[in-house]
């Protein structure tokens, strides 16, 4: 394990339970994980037992995951931040979706279409409401029908697209 996440995860005199995850451990306070989340509210509520396995989750994504409800996250990055929404929708983490949202508005590597693509799918409507400002233009609205990404999204993005076409046009 590496030297971020053991001091991240270490013991202190605030932590009161293990998780292990691939065999790795991160030490963590019952109440604060299940104040920000329902999965771990249930997952605690077995008087006496103080170490829980975490299965089918990669360890550094995790750990990444719990970081951002603590002072000190680790970094969301590009090549994380889809696995990290994933995993806050799975564990029921609301305020590290939100992490997760605010890293990726101000990201200059994913364009419009990716990005609300992933507002559509994990329900973020701020990320939804910057990728329909990328619209710049009228023209970026043509052949949006015949647009494969846009036919993926849900009914409810496709409203919101359209929306910002009227805006734009004023209508």
């Amino acid at each position: 394990m590496s030297a971020i996440y053991e001091s991240t995860f270490s013991k202190t005199p605030k932590t009161d339970a293990i998780l292990v995850v691939d065999g790795k451990t991160l030490h963590v306070n019952k109440a604060l994980l299940s104040y920000h989340s329902d999965y771990f509210k249930e997952l605690f509520n077995t008087p006496g037992k103080s170490e829980f396995v975490i299965e089918d989750v990669k360890f550094e994504d995790f750990a990444t995951l719990l970081s951002l409800i603590q002072h000190n996250p680790l970094k969301v990055a590009e090549s994380n931040a889809e696995r990290l929404l994933a995993l806050g929708m799975e564990f029921r983490i609301p305020a590290a979706r939100r992490h997760v949202e605010s890293f990726l508005i101000t990201s200059t590597r994913k364009d419009k279409w990716e990005k609300i693509r992933l507002a559509d799918e994990y329900e973020l409507e701020n990320l939804l409401a910057h990728g329909l400002l990328q619209f710049k233009t009228n023209v970026e609205f043509t052949g949006l029908k015949k647009n494969e990404k846009y036919n993926l999204l849900s009914d409810k993005t496709k409203v919101a697209i359209c929306h910002r076409f009227f805006d734009m046009i004023q209508y």
